[in-house]
């Protein structure tokens, strides 16, 4: 499968989708992309920027749960060597819902 990021080709194994829209791009660009957006995330609205690198979508109240614990499961797994990523997200996500 070709990434449209980066435009290499993967097996499948190494392509990752999007949980809200079923984009899919290489595990290298997703883990670019989400270390990229953590570090912006400041507020509920850029908590969009997560949803996909192609169109930000908006997190509704009834998949906020379920988004952020599949999304915590990723970070996690994708982020074993890089703890200072997922102390980032976590406090900056903390920062974004703490007055929703």
């Amino acid at each position: 499968m070709e990434c449209p990021v980066c435009y290499n080709s993967f097996p499948r194994s190494r392509m990752e989708t999007m949980y809200l829209c079923n984009h899919m791009c290489c595990l290298t660009c997703a883990q670019d992309y989400y270390r990229n957006a953590i570090q912006e995330i400041r507020d509920p609205q850029a908590l969009k920027r997560l949803t996909c690198y192609e169109e930000q979508i908006e997190i509704s109240d009834d998949i906020k749960l379920n988004f952020f614990q599949y999304l915590g499961s990723k970070l996690n797994q994708g982020f074993t060597d890089e703890r200072l990523v997922l102390d980032k997200y976590h406090e900056n996500l903390f920062i974004a819902t703490r007055d929703s």
